[in-house]
């Protein structure tokens, strides 16, 4: 399981070490065109992205969003699940206390994640969409 490039990292992961029964990825970069992008996973996959997810790479004309949903349409896994959270930003699956203090930072500078827009619902509403769908996707191995 990882968000953002460590979501992407544990489905590049998948596909060499056998010892991963399941891939859960946050909001995965998929979108960049100089990141690998494995589309044959051989183990179950969830992605979740939020709609308010747009370019998080600087001069990339995709929306992580849109990026996401292309992907798991190219995806090849035994099963494979994608959840949209309505609502939901790149930088809301990290702990609470992080996006308040991510989102004072960016009152006075600049950051990385180019772009991203103001998640819609609450941090806590989004985390509790991720938990209980993790859960549910976690619990059928």
């Amino acid at each position: 399981m990882g968000h953002s490039i460590g979501g992407l990292a544990s489905l590049v992961a998948s596909t060499t070490d056998n010892r991963i029964k399941k891939v859960i990825a946050l909001s995965p970069p998929v979108h960049a065109s100089d990141l690998l992008r494995p589309t044959n996973i051989p183990v179950s996959v969830l992605l979740l992205v939020g709609t308010e997810e747009t370019n998080i790479f600087e001069g990339n004309t995709m929306s992580l969003y849109y990026g996401v949903l292309l992907y798991y349409d190219d995806l090849i896994s035994p099963k494979k699940q994608l959840i949209v959270i309505e609502g939901g930003d790149h930088i809301q699956y990290m702990d609470g206390l992080m996006v308040s203090f991510i989102n004072f930072i960016s009152n006075f500078i600049e950051l990385p994640f180019i772009g991203n827009e103001q998640a819609l619902i609450s941090t806590e509403e989004q985390h509790e969409q991720m938990i209980s769908n993790c859960l549910e996707f976690l619990g059928e191995i």
